[in-house]
């Protein structure tokens, strides 16, 4: 008989506690045989993706999107609250240009004057140091989703590649709300170049990192220099890459942050460097608070900027744009599904994304998951009128019960029920159940996780 696991995924996967999800392409299934491709997510805070939370950040996908509406000739009144669509009173902007840092701390990077820059350098790395990172704090205005925006020069057909990320201060690891890459595909013409992305932020001070990488199936060969010119934040996401001009306005205008700097010093010799460098930094930030517009245009791109797809943690909240997000995003993967993985394509390709199909209950990519489910559709047959089998499962009756959990009794009752003795997430509870009806095969299931 197959074996199918259940496993708990991502908080990011809209399924209750108790929901069974099956994992494609990680087990042998129905007699198939392992799959040959095993995608693993590249997280929910890369600029990969192709889930409902991903599309809600993706600005290429957000346009795709209002053209989805406009073509069901929907407005974004048609699916959002006047309280959803009221303008704020407040658009923020921050610049940070690295030749404003202070001294380094000795490292791969240094700064380096190029007149094409938009304040006349920026910071610049060699062709190796992989890792390599120069951490900047950041203090935030006001919580909410910026669009950030990275100025770097692309070399011709050469890689240098730059990642990107955003840590709560203090709580560098493990997990960063941002997590992108910059310079990752070659170009065939040299020249500077904008890369954006969309993040949430908190109103605090946040640890901006420029960080030495390289993309997971990069080939050895050639490398060009780092070069990364300003880091743009700002609210006015709907807004394309800022001219120049207004760079240059917000260095010469922009105020310093007013939030004390709150980092006790290491007392590791070694590591003052580091927080001398952030203490002074955090300052060469400028911020700008500039009253939004009150014009017909403006009010216009907000309406459609606040259209941008839902995902399930907001289905609540704006349901009406929800049912469309979803058409929207359902009817990308079905696209999706019809790739050809013959060869296989990048690993950053759409049809390589990570999806949660809730009609299934299927995690994979589009491919896998629509493979899958052909396969089950045409293995198994389909039950009939009273062909069912139904199975009550208390928790004494589980045959495996992992160290990570204890069976206790409630109060003022008999029954069992399990409690975690840790936060153990790979403890599992097991019990298999073999179900047979009318001599054909069905598959022997294994609950675990619960």
């Amino acid at each position: 008989m197959s074996l199918i696991s259940f496993a708990p995924l991502s908080h990011r996967i809209p399924v209750s506690a108790c929901a069974i999800v099956w994992v494609v392409g990680l087990t042998a299934v129905g007699g198939v045989g392992a799959a040959t491709v095993v995608d693993e997510p590249q997280g929910a805070r890369t600029n990969h993706g192709g889930t409902l939370w991903h599309h809600r950040r993706n600005p290429q996908v957000i346009r795709e999107f209002h053209t989805f509406l406009r073509n069901q000739n929907l407005s974004p009144r048609d699916v959002l609250t006047d309280e959803a669509l009221r303008t704020p009173e407040k658009v923020f902007r921050i610049l940070i240009e690295p030749e404003q840092f202070p001294a380094l701390p000795e490292g791969p990077w240094r700064i380096a004057k190029w007149p094409e820059a938009s304040g006349g350098g920026g910071l610049a790395a060699g062709q190796r140091a992989t890792g390599a990172y120069i951490s900047v704090p950041i203090d935030v205005p006001a919580a909410g989703t910026y669009r950030l925006w990275v100025r770097y020069y692309a070399f011709a057909d050469v890689l240098g590649i730059m990642g990107i990320r955003i840590y709560p201060t203090g709580r560098e690891e493990p997990v960063a709300i941002l997590d992108v890459l910059a310079n990752e595909w070659p170009l065939k013409k040299a020249g500077w170049r904008w890369a954006s992305y969309l993040v949430d932020l908190p109103a605090e001070v946040v640890e901006l990192r420029i960080v030495h990488s390289s993309a997971h199936n990069e080939a050895p060969g050639p490398r060009a220099e780092r070069r990364l010119d300003c880091v743009y934040l700002t609210t006015e996401c709907w807004r394309e890459a800022p001219p120049l001009a207004l760079l240059g306005q917000i260095a010469a205008t922009g105020r310093t942050s007013d939030r004390p700097f709150v980092k006790s010093a290491p007392r590791d010799q070694a590591l003052r460097p580091a927080h001398d460098f952030h203490r002074a930094a955090i300052e060469t930030a400028r911020i700008q608070h500039v009253p939004f517009g009150q014009g017909e245009h403006d009010r216009n791109d907000w309406a459609w900027w606040m259209a941008r797809p839902a995902d399930w943690e907001s289905a609540r909240q704006y349901p009406k744009l929800f049912e469309v997000s979803y058409r929207f995003w359902r009817d990308k993967v079905e696209q999706l599904a019809e790739t050809s993985h013959k060869p296989l394509p990048d690993y950053r390709d759409p049809s390589r994304q990570i999806v949660f199909d809730d009609r299934w209950n299927l995690v994979g990519n589009p491919v896998m998951v629509a493979r899958q489910v052909q396969h089950m559709t045409a293995s198994y047959p389909k039950p009939g009128d009273g062909d069912h089998h139904y199975h009550w499962l208390e928790v004494e009756d589980f045959e495996h019960v992992d160290s990570g959990w204890q069976r206790t009794g409630r109060a003022g009752n008999s029954v069992q029920c399990l409690r975690p003795r840790s936060d153990e997430a790979s403890s599992a509870a097991r019990q298999r159940i073999r179900i047979d009806r009318a001599g054909r095969p069905w598959p022997e299931l294994e609950f675990a996780d619960l």
